[in-house]
């Protein structure tokens, strides 16, 4: 049999050149043949268009039985483009073809533009379908007009609620999931999405049950996409109708499908955390369970501010189920004292297998049983203040097995335990007063909890603690002496020297003599009585040497009183700070020496610089003569050796500038 030659060409069909679009050549039956299932489709073809946007087929003939139809998709398997044809095709293209009305047999004799297209050999019934096809009867002749050009194509892609709140689900689609034919909605105010193939106009025009869609194009394409939202009228089943301005249609079914009901909503485990409890405070757990006449996946628990019992929990995936216990936590609601509490539900709503919500359901619609349907909220909490600490007398700490007594107050308690880990023995552990403790153990400790109150509120099951320090100092504070420098040096005048006391316990008082030098002022005390500070005033008078501070004493929080320090309490006087000496004018007297004004102890920590000469001078042990040297006599004495030096002082004087060092 002959095979014919069909190419197709996107850009020729107005789609603009699609490269790899799938292209489709399928041969049908004129009649759907008597076999079940029924065969329809005899041939189907199909390849990709190449860079040109062009896809070849080799066809054959149809007869009076059969005819031809061509189908294009774009790259997402979108379908673009369908014409019906009869091969071997004329020498116009696919969009221009006249022929487009499917016939059967029949006894009459049928003519295409005055030519025979056949006799049927039985009676058969001729039914012309398609939008622009007109037939009618001229005397014994049928003449069909069909109008050239394209229908356009509009196909229906989605449809969405226009509220996020409601539901579209149980989506049927065709054409590779692309097409939608039908779904179900909880609601009549929809969005409809389609997609439309330019028509004999660039941009088509789609109406979706009498709203314009609003339409953007694909870029470089001749297909557009939009959506219009409305709202279905009438009643359930809906059918949606998008309508090309071309004349193409397709349709949808919307089915309204009611929200899923919550048949009861109910607490269990409610007022169980103590013996007596009648209220929930926030933040104590129990069950609540959701029940449905049908099958339900997802849960959500509402919280509403003074409304509701319990706190939000937030939209939870499940197993399909007619049933669901989820633990939930009480809401902090307010604090009512002993008045009266607020009594609240629990509301919740639930998701059905579609994916529709549910109403918001409040346990007290199906009830109001205490614990079943609602709860009695309190968030009041007990609480124990503990105010002033007496300890012995001058005493702000306990030792060996002192006594003290805690004052506290209590609000909403019924019951207290007064307790200690190690520290201290509780003399009345139930008291609802001021409770007295005895220390039992422990050396130092003003940080540290070493006793608390367990207070209970019966009512709601709530307790609270109150942690309290009761200071003990019952060992020994070490001391510590802190010396600014080796040595404490002298001056013209007085010289100041910090003497420091450190601690490592706080104390009540410090105090401290000293054998040389004169302390100023008084103790100062630093960091709550770990450190201690106290201004040594040295003057050139002051004896040089080592001396020893007296009469230290140190007396701890607890009354424990230390006279020692971890070394010794020496410290040394010695050396003195710049002065500059003058020499009387040289004459027959031949003076070389003057008074420092205070006595050297270490002649090797001597500096001198002879300001005359503007040049330093060095010590030698001896009186002698020798040009920048000096040396010391009776230990407190200044002797220049540079007779060079002396003996040209005739009108001014020497002056020599000169300290005895710390190191």
């Amino acid at each position: 049999m002959a095979t014919y030659a069909l190419t197709v060409s996107t850009n020729d069909l107005g789609l603009g050149v699609l490269n790899s679009a799938r292209t489709r050549i399928e041969k049908r039956r004129v009649s759907i043949a008597d076999t079940y299932p029924p065969i329809n489709n005899l041939v189907k073809i199909e390849k990709p268009t190449n860079n040109l946007g062009i896809a070849i087929f080799l066809l054959e003939p149809d007869d009076l039985t059969t005819y031809h139809v061509a189908k294009i998709f774009d790259s997402a398997g979108i379908p673009v483009y369908e014409r019906f044809f009869s091969m071997p095709p004329s020498a116009t293209s696919l969009d221009n073809t006249a022929t487009g009305v499917l016939f059967g047999n029949s006894n009459i004799q049928f003519k295409d533009e005055g030519n025979n297209r056949g006799t049927p050999s039985s009676v058969r019934n001729v039914d012309f379908v398609g939008a622009g096809v007109e037939a009618t009867f001229v005397g014994d002749t049928l003449r069909v007009f069909v109008q050239a050009g394209s229908q356009g194509f509009v196909a229906i892609t989605d449809i969405t609620p226009t509220s996020p709140g409601d539901n579209v689900g149980s989506k049927v689609k065709t054409d590779d999931n692309n097409v939608l034919q039908s779904c179900t909605s909880s609601t009549t105010a929809i969005t409809v999405s389609v997609l439309a193939v330019t028509g004999s106009t660039f941009k088509p025009v789609v109406d979706i049950n009498g709203t314009a869609a609003t339409l953007t194009r694909n870029t470089l394409t001749d297909v557009w996409q939009g959506t219009a939202a409305i709202t279905l009228t009438g009643a359930s089943p809906y059918t949606v109708t998008a309508t090309h301005s071309d004349g193409a249609i397709d349709t949808a079914t919307v089915t309204i499908e009611a929200a899923p009901v919550v048949s009861s909503v109910l607490f269990s485990n409610a007022y169980s955390q103590g013996a007596g409890q009648t209220e929930h405070a926030a933040g104590q757990t129990l069950d609540l369970t959701i029940t449905s006449p049908t099958l339900f996946d997802a849960v959500e628990v509402i919280y509403s501010n003074g409304l509701t019992a319990t706190t939000a929990v937030g939209i939870t995936e499940i197993a399909n189920t007619l049933t669901h216990t989820l633990e939930v936590t009480v809401a902090d609601q307010g604090s009512y004292g002993t008045g009266a509490p607020l009594i609240l539900p629990a509301k919740a709503r639930i998701r059905n297998l579609n994916g529709t919500w549910s109403n918001v359901f409040s346990s007290s619609d199906f009830g109001g049983t205490n614990g079943t349907h609602i709860l009695a909220l309190n968030n009041t909490r007990p609480s124990v203040t503990a105010g002033v600490i007496t300890y012995p007398a001058s005493q702000f700490a306990l030792k060996g097995t002192e006594q003290a007594t805690v004052a506290a107050t209590y609000a909403n308690v019924d019951s207290v335990l007064w307790t200690s880990a190690s520290q201290l023995t509780v003399n009345d552990p139930t008291v609802m007063g001021n409770v007295v403790v005895n220390r039992l153990a422990g050396g130092y400790n003003i940080d540290t909890t070493n006793l608390t109150a367990t207070a209970q509120r019966v009512a709601n099951a709530t307790t609270s603690t109150t942690n309290v320090v009761v200071w003990i100092a019952d060992t020994n504070p070490v001391i510590t002496k802190t010396l600014p420098a080796a040595r404490l040096r002298s001056g013209v005048a007085a010289q100041n020297h910090v003497i420091t006391l450190g601690s490592d316990q706080r104390l009540i008082s410090i105090a401290m003599g000293a054998a040389a030098g004169t302390f100023s002022g008084s103790w100062a005390t630093a960091n709550n009585g770990l450190t201690n500070t106290r201004t040594l005033v040295v003057a050139d008078s002051d004896p040089k040497g080592t001396a020893t501070f007296t009469g230290l004493s140190a007396i701890n929080l607890a009354g424990k009183e230390v006279t020692t320090v971890t070394t010794n309490l020496d410290y040394v006087l010695g050396g003195f700070v710049t002065r500059t000496v003058s020499f009387p004018l040289w004459d027959a007297n031949q003076i070389r020496e003057v008074a420092i004004g205070t006595d050297v102890v270490d002649v090797t920590k001597l500096v001198a610089f002879n300001v005359t000469r503007n040049r330093a001078t060095t010590y030698r042990a001896t009186v002698g003569d020798e040009i920048d040297k000096f040396t010391i006599i009776n230990g407190n004495t200044l002797y220049n050796c540079d007779l060079e030096n002396a003996s040209t002082a005739l009108t001014s004087p020497v002056l020599i500038t000169i300290e005895e060092t710390v190191a």
